[in-house]
């Protein structure tokens, strides 16, 4: 109870301290004149900039001061969404653990950042005389570098207990467990950066779990312990089946054409002529059905998919179908739905 109250305070004052300021006054702040009297370099990382709109000269600071943290704020605001939706697909033995840390970032993030960086402050003033928009981007190095340093600890103790989870059981679920583990891992890594460019006291500091590069390094080698059986009715020459079995060999899976393993991938072609004579091409449609099978035969994914192809000739249009397959296979269908299989938890 005293750790929910104390986390509330924290959230509470987070939300006071982050935000973006416009200031109306005729005569400029100290930061405009003097900017290193207002915010001394010992206590504060801060940028200045100005611009013709309100919005030119923050998105100018921000860009600035992202860039002393060699920090890309898309990139990392993705590593965020994606950890956030990995979480809420968590399997239940788990729920509890993965719920609070969630709330938390959530709440962190909701609370406390401006422009996707948490504890920034932003303020704009307006010159009466120019009309010119001054910008500073700031924040402060101690109590920013407390609030890192407080969710990459409790980052780390999440990330550990992931990958002693991904020690044993079932080669998938560790792979998802651990492919987790990573974007988790992505997030917390940049965090650090960020702390040590903020106080040169967290520059001995070091990851427990070392790096995200480790997290996937073990993620890949537990790949290989993977097996997939791969079964395609409707092929011709086994053009697909070689497609499909590239797909999994360059994510470091393995495929076998017996069934041995717990995993099947099951896929139905099925290539239609649509013949008119009268018409100036002639065309071909695909429907393409494939699913994953779990060990209990269970169906984990599914997906249909249908399209045409028209050209000069039936031959041409057929084999316009076929790069239409491998096309939807390699991009937006079976790779895809494979992708958020593999990182569902």
């Amino acid at each position: 109870m005293k750790k929910i109250k104390r986390n509330i305070l924290c959230l509470i004052l987070l939300l006071l301290a982050a935000c973006s300021i416009n200031i109306i006054a005729q005569e400029p702040p100290l930061w405009v004149i003097d900017k290193e009297g207002a915010y001394p370099d010992r206590d504060w990382l801060a940028v200045t900039g100005k611009g013709n709109t309100v919005m030119q000269a923050e998105d100018f600071v921000v860009s600035r001061i992202s860039q002393q943290f060699r920090v890309d704020i898309n990139t990392r605001m993705a590593y965020q969404e994606h950890v956030n939706e990995r979480m809420t697909l968590s399997d239940k033995g788990n729920q509890g653990d993965f719920e609070r840390i969630t709330n938390h970032i959530n709440d962190i993030f909701r609370t406390s950042s401006t422009k996707g960086i948490i504890g920034l402050i932003v303020e704009n003033w307006t010159d009466p005389q120019t009309n010119e928009i001054h910008a500073i981007a700031r924040m402060n190095r101690y109590e920013c570098g407390r609030r890192y340093s407080e969710i990459i600890d409790e980052n780390e103790r999440v990330i550990k207990n992931l990958v002693e989870k991904a020690n044993t059981g079932d080669p998938l679920d560790r792979v998802q467990t651990l492919n987790y583990a990573h974007n988790l891992a992505l997030m917390t890594d940049d965090l650090h950066n960020m702390r040590t460019v903020l106080h040169s006291m967290y520059i001995h500091y070091t990851l427990e779990y070392g790096n995200a590069n480790n997290i996937l390094m073990k993620a890949n080698e537990t790949k290989k312990e993977l097996i997939f059986y791969v079964e395609v009715t409707g092929d011709q020459n086994n053009r697909l089946l070689r497609t499909l079995t590239s797909i999994l060999n360059k994510q470091g899976f393995k495929t076998e054409s017996t069934r041995y393993s717990n995993y099947a991938i099951i896929v139905e072609l099925e290539v239609e002529d649509i013949i008119n004579p009268n018409a100036q091409f002639q065309a071909a449609r695909f429907t393409i059905n494939y699913a994953l099978y779990d060990e209990n035969d269970n169906e984990v994914f599914s997906n249909t998919f249908t399209d045409s192809n028209r050209h000069n000739t039936i031959e041409q249009a057929r084999q316009g179908v076929m790069r239409l397959v491998e096309d939807y296979m390699n991009k937006d269908g079976f790779t895809k739905d494979f992708d958020n299989f593999i990182n569902s938890r």
